[in-house]
């Protein structure tokens, strides 16, 4: 999954707060009514929307004879992926080994066996 931009986040940041599907126009409706933003016309809007599709975020379905798009990931798992995908990126470390770094115990497989047990009881919660 590829990183969104800011912009397609603000797009993103409101249909995960409300995951109905949307067509074009009432994404930039739903833009325009945002506090501190200047409304984008629907051609900006269409890109932002192509875009995010192409970077698997989000999804549409026809519904009548318009597209109505709707978030494919959850923000949660979007933000998780942003965070490991980063740090294998720019650091070449998983956050397993992250946690390993930071509490001094690299070398103690049997600490990492736990964090590792721990992080999936913890995902498998969720």
């Amino acid at each position: 999954m590829k990183k969104i931009s800011r912009s397609e986040y603000i797009i993103m940041d409101e249909l995960w707060k409300d995951p109905t599907p949307r067509n074009r126009h009432d994404i930039a409706l739903m833009i325009s009514q945002l506090d501190n933003h200047e409304p984008w016309g629907l051609p900006t809007i269409s890109t932002f929307i192509s875009r995010l599709c192409a970077k698997g975020v989000l999804t549409y379905k026809k519904i009548d004879r318009m597209y109505c798009y709707y978030p494919k990931v959850s923000r949660k798992d979007y933000e998780q992926n942003i965070i490991n995908q980063h740090l294998k990126d720019d650091y070449e470390i998983d956050f397993e080994d992250l946690i390993l770094k930071y509490t001094g115990n690299v070398n103690h497989p049997e600490l990492k066996e736990e964090i590792r047990s721990f992080l999936e009881s913890i995902a498998s919660n969720n």
